[in-house]
């Protein structure tokens, strides 16, 4: 009947200006695809790990041919805060060589309680050792921590002169 085909275009009319237009795309395709091109040795793991997760959501509503622009939209803006919040891995080798040089010290030079004292900072430093995911802060108090056990380090006297004067005194005798 007539009404029912009214009914059915009044239907599919309501249907059509629910659609609207389709999401614009463009800019989240050109982030994912930058976000894609990132270098993960560059980030700590930890940082690349929660970009991973974003953008696997943000190709979803890519995908998702029935996203909104108020969808897309949110997912550009999370999508670049993630990218932006990445953090660089530190540069370790620095730290590496100050360990490596304290070490190699000459602990002859040294009293004995010195070096004690000073190897308990190297092995607190090496037992928490910064990570991949730690920041160039924490690696440079690490080298901190190094540096300054070093005033820890006391000379030993020297006792050549007292060698020299013991043994003239014994020949005394």
């Amino acid at each position: 009947s007539e009404n029912d085909v009214q009914k059915a275009q009044d239907s599919l009319q309501e249907a059509y200006e629910q659609l609207g237009e389709r999401a614009d795309k463009s800019e989240l395709k050109e982030l994912i695809d930058n976000a894609e091109d990132i270098d993960e040795n560059q980030y700590t793991p930890n940082s690349m790990e929660a970009l991973q997760e974003i953008l696997e959501k943000a190709k979803e509503v890519y995908e998702d041919a029935n996203a909104t622009q108020q969808a897309v939209d949110a997912t550009v803006e999370t999508l670049k805060a993630m990218m932006d919040s990445l953090v660089e891995k530190a540069d370790q080798s620095q730290l590496q060589k100050v360990l490596q040089t304290a070490k190699e010290i000459n602990e002859e030079l040294y009293t004995p309680e010195s070096v004690k004292a000073f190897k308990e900072v190297i092995k607190e430093v090496e037992v928490n050792m910064p990570t991949d995911n730690a920041t160039q802060e924490e690696v440079e108090e690490a080298i901190q921590k190094i540096q300054e056990a070093y005033q820890l380090l006391q000379a030993r006297a020297d006792n050549t002169e007292l060698e020299k004067a013991i043994e003239r005194a014994e020949g005394i005798n």
